[in-house]
């Protein structure tokens, strides 16, 4: 009778487990990225959940040093996925899709391709989802965009300046027109089949779009959740006001986002710091007070690896 309580109880206790490993195992992630060159060793790589430029406040997730061309998050992501960011800097890497298991990433150190796509990333690998999004978004506009034999020029003309020959001047019959196909089509075949992840879509449905691709841009709109619609509308109607500054007073004035709501009365403008006491590269302690005392301006600078 002992022996058969003792089976059951060690049963039960497997049981819990495995299913403790595999929960906790699912939402695990891990993110290994490779650079081109030494150009971004030592700084640090910040990983923030995709948003919208200008208009948004970003939400931090996490962020390492570049050591040796390579950089590897690790951590736990407990939503559904989403689309990512990488910033370094103020340069932004690229976007991958955030989600559980070993993401590789691959990055060109490519100022063409950069213009274009606004990004350093030209490969991911590792995740289901990565692997999609690599295979129908990424890899197709960059091939389109490394088969225009012109690009380069087109860049270094629009620019910095330059002057075109006589048969450069005709470019636009060198544009990889097939190639371009393929990549929208692909883009928005990838659009339509991930309607159940507005986290990882809603960017690329903010532009406006022309038929075809308007009336799959309605559609695709129609199954997504009222929340995101809505953000997507706020920021085109957001833009639109810019443009129409633009077109107006010939400028624009971008919208300050606030990175802080409701300030403490303590820390607002006017009011006496809240004094305290650290420690010297050498060992001695001084305090913010002996510091400001002897200085017209003090800058502080908080930061965490």
């Amino acid at each position: 009778m002992t022996n058969y309580i003792d089976m059951i109880k060690n049963s039960v206790f497997l049981l819990f487990f495995l299913l403790f490993h595999l929960l906790g195992y699912g939402q695990k992630y891990s993110i290994h990225g490779v650079l081109p060159d030494d150009s971004f060793n030592g700084k640090y790589v910040v990983l923030v959940k995709a948003y919208f430029k200008f208009f948004e406040e970003p939400v931090i997730i996490d962020s390492v040093k570049i050591k040796n061309r390579e950089f590897t998050f690790k951590g736990k992501v407990n939503e559904e996925p989403f689309l990512a960011n990488l910033f370094a800097g103020h340069t932004e890497l690229g976007e991958f899709v955030m989600e559980p298991g070993h993401i590789h990433i691959t990055l060109r150190n490519d100022t063409y391709l950069y213009q274009i796509y606004q990004s350093y990333i030209y490969n991911v690998s590792g995740t289901p989802l990565n692997e999609e999004y690599n295979r129908e978004m990424l890899l197709p506009f960059q091939a389109c965009c490394l088969a225009d034999s012109l690009g380069h020029k087109k860049h270094m003309v629009y620019s910095k300046g330059g002057v075109w020959t006589e048969d450069e001047l005709n470019y636009r019959r060198a544009y990889p027109n097939e190639l371009s196909r393929i990549s929208t089509d692909k883009h928005w075949a990838y659009l339509e089949n991930h309607v159940q992840y507005p986290e990882i879509i809603f960017r690329f449905l903010s532009g406006k779009h022309f038929s075809p691709y308007a009336e799959k841009q309605k559609k695709i709109l129609a199954q997504l959740p009222e929340k995101t619609v809505q953000r997507i509308r706020k920021y085109k109607d957001s833009l639109q006001t810019l443009t129409d500054q633009y077109l107006k007073e010939g400028r624009v004035t971008l919208p300050k986002v606030e990175y802080v709501e409701n300030t403490p009365e303590a820390v607002r403008v006017g009011q006496s710091f809240t004094d305290f006491t650290g420690e010297t590269p050498d060992g001695k302690l001084i305090s913010l007070s002996e510091v400001v005392k002897n200085n017209k301006l003090v800058m502080l600078d908080f930061w965490a690896s």
